[in-house]
């Protein structure tokens, strides 16, 4: 939704919020890292690798 948009108003307590979102660990999400670890299916397959 913010993709879109060149200037974000926030009130005063916006910044010590975000601040204290981005400063927890991150999560670990299995299905994102399995995701991650699958080939592309958009990238071309090298010359001496064997097509899907």
């Amino acid at each position: 939704m913010l993709a879109d948009r060149q200037h974000v108003l926030l009130d005063a307590d916006a910044p010590q919020e975000w601040e204290r979102i981005n400063s927890r660990p991150a999560r670990s999400l299995p299905g994102l890292t399995r995701l991650l670890e699958r080939p592309s299916p958009f990238a071309k397959p090298a010359a001496d690798q064997p097509q899907t």
